[in-house]
């Protein structure tokens, strides 16, 4: 049995790398590892290194590559940051283009101090777009006056437009409602009990005429984004919400207020006396009921001032 004394004696020296002879004293090329006995030290004097040929090689081809026309390296991966910011600058230049409707900002008081205070914010998203509407259905629905431009408790903007005949009686409404179910296209997923029916008119800022209403339905327990998402798909409207920052492609929801509900400010603070604005992250049991009018609308309109 070898000895722990053995053992150590045996591990000293190295075997040369040509005639395998074990040599106490031997020479090693510190790179490569390679011995030599002391008979063929020559050959270790003129022995080819594997590590520094292979360095050479290397340092050799790194030279002949040119580097400085090669773009750099910030150039392969986009600045979201910069991108974003790029976007609301856009956006922020297009707003103050706007001019507010009817000569004061939506929702605010008409008095001429109110209105010079409040004209220098910035318009928001939701405004632009409230103004895209209103501009649309002043186009296609008729024009309002304060005095005649009523009708049965609603202005003429949305009575000429939507469809909306005043106030209805409660048989009446289970006609029309009856109609609606009849007509309208949703998620057939969706138990009849939990379903909630409205007619949706998409607002296209490209369009030269105005789209026809939509009989649809959704679920009353969808948030407003989910039910945004099926009536896109339904209607075959482009939705980019979730993928782009560009206010002027995103898509914005109002519904027309109801016969007999009061003028109160709506989630973008908002006091319009037509149309309320609804959030995408409400719920649509308690931003929508059945037999409302829905809009979609894209984006803010280039206004000029």
């Amino acid at each position: 049995m070898t000895t722990i004394h053995e053992q150590g004696m045996l591990d000293i020296g190295k075997h040369c790398c040509i005639c395998r002879r074990l040599d106490f004293l031997p020479y090693t090329c510190p790179k490569c590892s390679m011995s030599f006995c002391n008979e063929h030290r020559k050959q270790f004097n003129e022995h080819k290194c594997i590590v520094q040929m292979r360095k050479k090689r290397t340092d050799g081809d790194n030279k002949n590559i040119d580097t400085s026309k090669l773009p750099p390296a910030s150039s392969l991966f986009p600045d979201v940051e910069k991108m974003r910011r790029d976007a609301n600058e856009k956006a922020k230049h297009q707003h103050k283009k706007g001019a507010y409707l009817f000569g004061r900002r939506l929702g605010t008081s008409k008095d001429e101090k109110n209105t010079k205070s409040q004209s220098t914010k910035p318009i928001t998203g939701v405004e632009s777009a409230l103004f895209r509407l209103k501009t649309f259905m002043g186009k296609y629905g008729g024009t309002h006056n304060s005095s005649s431009g009523r009708l049965h408790g609603k202005s003429k903007l949305l009575g000429l437009y939507s469809g909306f005949s005043g106030k209805q009686s409660s048989t009446q409404r289970l006609v029309s409602l009856a109609r609606l179910k009849k007509a309208a296209k949703g998620d057939n997923r969706v138990s009849s009990s939990q379903r909630i029916y409205v007619h949706c008119i998409y607002i296209d800022p490209n369009a030269s005429e105005k789209h026809d209403q939509v009989p649809l339905f959704c679920s009353k327990a969808w948030p407003v984004g989910r039910m945004l998402d099926s009536f896109s798909d339904l209607m075959s409207i482009k939705n980019v919400n979730n993928m782009s920052t560009d206010e002027s492609q995103k898509l914005t929801v109002f519904r027309a207020r109801r016969y007999g509900e009061k003028t109160a400010k709506d989630a973008a603070s908002l006091a319009d006396k037509d149309f309320v604005y609804i959030p995408s992250n409400g719920r649509v049991n308690k931003e929508i009921q059945d037999l409302d009018t829905v809009y979609i609308v894209r984006g803010a309109e280039n206004m000029k001032k």
